[in-house]
């Protein structure tokens, strides 16, 4: 009776330290955003780190790569096309969440787009017949409500946004450091791309779920799923650089930056969020998972992943950012972790 409880004990810290990475996400495309660098960049950068570790896997281990005993060709299609467009809308959410980030408060931007947990929840029991409880319905209205107090400003009155951010370019250039604007901006300014945030956030989880639902999916390597992901994720990037170029030629917006200075930082920061994003992926999330699945708990995999990083922002939120939370976005966030964790049990 005492090896489950150590085997249970090895998955938790495994899927809480891969909550706490994600952290990492969140913080980086905050500080891209208000220090007025080019957040599309950074994302190319950070997908190029992740699919040259993936291609690096691939061929360290290519027989490891697949399905040993192959997959049915509509399983292949599926997983693909899924973890492609698990990519693209990775991409759209971490662009929305850069435009919310940019003038809201990050924690309480954070905690709802990762709210986002709600639609797998209604893939898996709509298209897949999972079942869904009394428990899983109150964590759904736990979730919606907890969103609605993310969003209300109370008496808080700090922000992750920085006088920085708003000031033209040659003088973001020359500041050393942040400095965190003493007012909230409206909620018409970042609720919005937060609240679309959520719903790209949702899709894509969706997305990355999917595999797991099919015949043989969940035989498909961690490494190559991560390589799939952050491959999309690079086509979207890419993509959206060359619109923005081309809009660029027809005068409709400002050029993209190019001093030196900025590339080193993005290109150092897309280093090391993109090893620890990828390797967390492939050594901490996937068997974290596995683990709990063969203790017959693997409904708890999620719940604690977004817990812990909610949990961990809302300190980096309050002391790093020096983002003031008011008494109702506190509540909306034990709401959501209340929500989130009925939700899957």
């Amino acid at each position: 009776m005492r090896f489950p409880d150590i085997a249970m004990t090895k998955a938790l810290l495994l899927l809480v330290t891969t909550g706490l990475s994600w952290i990492s996400v969140g913080a980086a495309v905050g500080y891209v955003e208000r220090r007025g660098y080019d957040l599309v960049l950074y994302q190319i950068l950070l997908c190029a780190v992740c699919v040259a570790l993936g291609l690096a896997g691939w061929m360290a281990a290519p027989g490891a790569f697949f399905p040993k005993d192959g997959a049915p060709a509509l399983t292949w299609v599926l997983v693909v096309s899924a973890l492609l467009l698990c990519g693209v809308f990775n991409y759209l959410m971490n662009a929305m969440m850069g435009k919310a980030m940019k003038l809201g408060p990050n924690a309480a931007v954070w905690a709802i787009i990762q709210s986002g947990l709600v639609y797998p929840f209604l893939m898996g029991s709509i298209l897949f017949g999972v079942p869904t409880g009394p428990r899983r319905i109150c964590g759904i209205l736990l979730i919606v409500a907890s969103v609605f107090l993310y969003a209300a400003r109370g008496k808080a009155g700090g922000t992750a946004s920085s006088d920085v951010a708003t000031q033209p370019r040659s003088f973001r250039e020359s500041a050393a450091v942040e400095q965190p604007a003493p007012r909230q901006a409206p909620l018409r300014l970042w609720l919005p791309a937060a609240l679309l945030g959520m719903l790209f956030c949702g899709v894509n989880q969706c997305a990355a779920n999917l595999p797991s639902y099919l015949e043989k999916g969940n035989e498909f390597s961690g490494t190559f799923r991560t390589f799939a992901v952050y491959f999309g994720l690079l086509v979207a990037a890419l993509a959206d650089r060359a619109f923005r170029r081309r809009l660029h030629g027809r005068g409709q917006v400002a050029p993209p930056p190019s001093h030196g200075r900025e590339l080193r930082a993005l290109a150092t920061l897309a280093a090391g969020v993109g090893a620890l994003s990828f390797l967390s992926t492939k050594y901490l999330t996937f068997p974290g998972l596995d683990s709990l699945e063969r203790l017959g708990a693997g409904s708890m995999g999620y719940p604690v992943m977004v817990a812990a990083c909610i949990i961990g922002f809302f300190p980096y939120g309050a002391l790093v950012l020096h983002e003031r939370i008011s008494a109702r976005q506190a509540l909306g966030a034990v709401l959501g972790l209340a929500g989130i964790v009925l939700g899957c049990l």
